[in-house]
C-alpha cells in the first residue's frame, strides 16, 4: 500500500490533531511465475480488537 506525498502530508497533519482509523481490504492471487524486485513495506500502528 502506498500513498502520494500530498496525501501523506495531509495525513500527518491530521494525525497531529486527532486519531485516525483506517480499514484496508487486501487480496492476493497467484498468476504463475514471474520476475519480481524486492518489495518492502511497513504499516506501523496497533491492532484494535472489537
Amino acid at each position: 500500500m502506498t500513498i502520494g506525498v500530498r496525501s501523506a502530508d495531509e495525513l500527518q497533519n491530521l494525525l497531529k490533531k486527532t486519531s485516525v482509523k483506517a480499514k484496508i481490504n487486501m487480496s492476493a492471487e497467484s498468476k504463475g511465475e514471474t520476475i519480481n524486485h524486492n518489495i518492502i513495506g511497513e504499516i506501523p500502528g496497533k491492532k484494535i480488537l472489537r
